[in-house]
């Protein structure tokens, strides 16, 4: 990879924390007060990065070690399609939005022992304490898709 491709990614990753201050500074100027810092999350990452951890004298390495060693998978799941089908229409593709996750991934989420994180419009994060568990219920949920869409046109 050249260095061109890693400039946007270190741009991101270095100014994203900045978003969240011009937000909090501008809903307090709506509000007629002053507002954190703009750079107040730096502060705030910085002091994390330096804390301290303290604990007992008579804990175990395993106690120690369960906060470094916190292990989770993460699936990000999107509709494909979506605007297209939002535009053909908007109320049916909701309801069968709704409709199939009810019935076919909130159920697949929870068989394999996942976690929804966020939702979007067409797309969700969710975590699982496995990346076995994320593979098989993303599999699940493709296959059985594919067999209720096996009948609509591309």
């Amino acid at each position: 990879m050249s260095l061109e491709s890693f400039i946007p990614l270190l741009l991101a990753l270095v100014l994203s924390p900045l978003l969240p201050g011009i937000i909090n500074r501008t809903k307090a100027l709506f509000a007629g007060r002053r507002g954190p810092p703009l750079l107040q999350i730096y502060f705030d990452l910085w002091k994390l990065l330096f804390k301290g951890a303290i604990y007992s004298r008579t804990t175990t390495w395993v106690f120690r070690a369960g906060p470094i060693l916190g292990l989770a998978a993460v699936l990000a799941a999107d509709v494909a399609g979506y605007s297209r089908l939002m535009g053909r229409d908007e109320e049916r593709t909701l309801t069968q939005l709704k409709t199939f996750r009810k019935t076919l991934v909130d159920p697949a989420i929870v068989t394999h022992r996942g976690r929804i994180v966020k939702t979007t419009g067409d797309g969700m994060l969710v975590e699982f304490a496995s990346a076995v568990d994320a593979v098989r219920c993303a599999v699940e949920v493709q296959r059985e898709m594919g067999k209720q869409n096996a009948s609509v046109p591309q």
